[in-house]
């Protein structure tokens, strides 16, 4: 696997992370003094900045973003 295949890969996952949870069908939470905090929105942020900046580095590489990505997903928000 190449540098450029695991970036895809990593994007690939994180679309589909993230679209589960804009869908509500899951979410993230973490435990603070005994409370539990949802921080779905937090981690939907930074999936979109995580992803953003893959498609830069391989846009700048000259790379296909989604070349070997099998069903083409794209994050609609």
């Amino acid at each position: 696997m190449t540098w450029h295949d695991f970036l895809r890969n990593e994007r690939k996952r994180k679309l589909k992370a993230t679209s589960l949870m804009i869908s509500g069908h899951i979410g993230t939470s973490m435990l603070k003094d005994g409370v539990q905090i949802d921080t779905t929105e937090d981690s939907i942020a930074t999936n979109i900045q995580h992803i953003a900046e893959i498609e830069t580095i391989l846009e700048e590489a000259g790379e296909s973003v989604d070349a070997r990505d099998a069903d083409r997903s794209t994050l609609k928000l």
